[in-house]
């Protein structure tokens, strides 16, 4: 297995990759090839290109929550590798994912709608695990079920048209 961190906060002064703030990731399990995330912009593909990775050949793109730091780059991917690529991978989150999110008043949710990312890649919103390959599953919608998991919103969401504290119940996870 091998675990290459396309984009994050953190960016060694020596290196020529770059940071931004959010996370990508290129999760390679044998023949199965993961997409996490995508990052708060185009980077992360700048940053694949930079370390000789094609990312035509993801067969996954996992997001793992729906914050803008974490799935802004969709419009990136969609634009660079266009509907033919796209239609080859499978889109995996949980829905809640795509539902308005704000932090006050500024809004801190995915920027692209399901209906458009269904015009490019085959969707699967799920809030139960999915087996990616032999040794890794997402793990949909995870349960808290003790006292020291938080339990403190991030923020508000909208669900069925009403405001509500955001307790990230799309926020998932690899295994």
């Amino acid at each position: 297995m091998k675990i290459s961190v396309l984009t994050d906060n953190y960016a060694c002064y020596n290196q020529r990759l770059k940071a931004e703030h959010g996370a990508s990731y290129l999760i390679e399990d044998g023949e199965t090839r993961i997409l996490m995330d995508t990052g708060s912009s185009g980077l992360f593909l700048e940053n694949a290109a930079r370390m000789h990775l094609d990312l035509s050949s993801v067969q996954y793109l996992v997001l793992s929550h729906g914050h803008w730091d974490h799935t802004d780059g969709l419009r990136a991917f969609m634009d660079h590798f266009g509907p033919d690529v796209c239609r080859q991978i499978t889109l995996i989150a949980h829905p809640d994912a795509f539902f308005p999110k704000y932090e006050g008043d500024r809004f801190i949710g995915c920027r692209t709608s399901p209906e458009e990312l269904s015009r490019y890649f085959q969707m699967k919103l799920t809030k139960e695990p999915v087996h990616l390959s032999s040794h890794i599953t997402y793990l949909g919608e995870i349960p808290r079920r003790v006292d020291f998991e938080n339990r403190t919103p991030l923020g508000m969401t909208v669900k069925d048209g009403e405001p509500q504290d955001d307790y990230l119940f799309d926020d998932s996870a690899l295994v």
